[in-house]
């Protein structure tokens, strides 16, 4: 099984954690995290993570993300079919990135 995460997700754990739903939520994440890190599934990059993480300027979210991607087994590369899936679901209401991400999990079949 292929695993992607967006950006919300992949800082989730960096997050407030006194709020009982993003302390749940991060627990999840870093659940996922382990069983990909064991072998379970495996754990998806693309460039749009990369863009994203590049820019961040939050040091300590930017250094929990990049080593955390450094454990990806994939890095799904922008092509004409992602460039194609994106502008599509921009078209029908979805922001930018997360057009981009969507189209990158769809292009590597992630779940």
């Amino acid at each position: 099984m292929r695993i992607y995460l967006d950006m919300c997700c992949l800082q989730r754990p960096m997050d407030d954690q006194t709020h009982l739903r993003i302390h749940i939520e991060s627990e999840a994440i870093l659940g996922l995290l382990a069983w990909c890190e064991a072998g379970g599934a495996e754990l998806l990059n693309s460039v749009a993570l990369n863009y994203e993480v590049d820019h961040n300027p939050h040091p300590a979210r930017k250094a929990f993300v990049q080593e955390t991607l450094l454990k990806s087994k994939q890095t799904i590369q922008a092509s004409d079919s992602v460039e194609q899936r994106a502008r599509i679901y921009c078209n029908n209401g979805i922001k930018v990135f997360d057009a981009l991400h969507l189209a990158c999990a769809v292009e590597a079949q992630a779940k």
